[in-house]
């Protein structure tokens, strides 16, 4: 398994620094539950570097993730929680321009990487929401839908020998990418999504609501009592990421301030 050869083929073909990651997880709610691996390595101009951690949790490890990540509260018990500190050390690998490649990420492991960094204290970790994207997932997905090892199998001819360890799960990942950039043209997608819930959009006249009871209605438009009751609904629903309810609580903050 040679990761830094598949990456430094992934960079030359972007020509732009590329980080890889994958989360492994106390179950699938990506609102509640812990990142208990973390794996991420990159590649730009200075070459290529590659970090695994691990973190303890004081969740119970849902069933159907323990059988497929094999990860343990036992073998947990003596890393660290993921607190301020080991939040400062994660996010200092997702810093700068690289293109934030992954496995289905944009819908898991990004949205959960950040509930989890949110949760420690740290803010500046919204702003991956606005970095360019390569979700191999979605690339291959237009052709085919199939869970990662049968994917890295078709593709590439391999077997995996460890599926579900993040380390191997980026190896196979990096490695479709590799193959299928030498016959698709990969054009990283920057993301328009404002909140990790989706209630938030852009639109020519403003902010307004994505989804919901309100939705595609302006909220500077809005009558005040309505947008506001609706706004305070989504900050106090516990079952709405955390992301999404700090820029509901803004926003209402915003409404019911003296003109």
């Amino acid at each position: 398994m040679n990761i830094e050869k598949t990456l430094k083929a992934v960079y030359d073909k972007l020509e732009n620094p590329v980080i890889f990651f994958d989360c492994e997880t106390t179950g699938l709610d990506t609102t509640q539950d812990d990142i208990i691996q973390l794996y991420a390595c990159q590649y730009d101009e200075n070459g290529f570097t590659e970090n695994e951690m691990y973190f303890n949790t004081k969740r119970t490890i849902s069933e159907g993730a323990l059988e497929k990540h094999k990860i343990t509260s036992e073998f947990l018990k003596d890393f660290p929680y993921l607190d301020a500190d080991q939040a400062e050390i994660v996010w200092d690998l997702f810093k700068g321009d690289a293109i934030v490649c992954g496995y289905n990420h944009k819908n898991f492991d990004i949205p959960i990487l950040i509930e989890n960094l949110l949760r420690a204290g740290n803010r500046e970790c919204v702003s991956l929401l606005k970095r360019p994207l390569v979700d191999v997932y979605k690339e291959y997905v237009k052709a085919n839908t199939n869970e990662l090892e049968v994917v890295f199998r078709r593709i590439t001819g391999e077997n995996m020998e460890n599926a579900h360890n993040a380390v191997d799960d980026i190896y196979a990942t990096s490695r479709i990418l590799e193959e299928l950039m030498k016959t698709s043209d990969i054009i990283p997608e920057s993301s328009n999504q404002l909140d990790l819930s989706g209630f938030f959009v852009n639109e020519g006249n403003g902010l307004a609501f994505a989804k919901g009871k309100h939705k595609g209605k302006i909220i500077k438009d809005m009558n005040q009592h309505e947008a506001t009751g609706y706004l305070d609904w989504i900050s106090k629903n516990e079952g709405i990421s955390k992301h999404t309810r700090l820029i509901s609580q803004k926003l209402r903050a915003k409404l019911l301030q003296p003109s």
